[in-house]
């Protein structure tokens, strides 16, 4: 009788530590699952800043391949004859009226 008695006592006083700590249980879940998810968020944003940082490099690149394109540009309309590209401008490329 006395086990009997014991395991009572045992189951009851389990019983009563996971009521009163159910609460503390779910919390203590949904902060773990809360610190998963802010986990996976910032690798998240990690990886795109990785992938912004490449684009920003791409788009650097280019704009200094236009810069000297434009400078280029520049340096052979400075260095043409102004007498052939007036008559350009006049009759188109070929020789055309525009």
């Amino acid at each position: 009788m006395e086990v009997i008695y014991f395991v009572l006592v045992v189951v009851l006083w389990l019983w009563d530590f996971l009521a009163a700590n159910t609460a503390t249980i779910v919390w203590s879940l949904a902060i773990l699952g809360a610190g998963y998810f802010i986990q996976r968020v910032n690798e998240v944003f990690r990886g795109l800043h990785v992938e912004i940082r490449k684009v920003a490099e791409e788009v650097a690149a280019a704009r200094e391949d236009l810069v000297e394109l434009h400078r280029l540009v520049e340096l052979s309309i400075d260095d043409r004859d102004d007498d052939a590209f007036d008559f350009e401008l006049a009759h188109g490329p070929r020789g055309r009226r525009a």
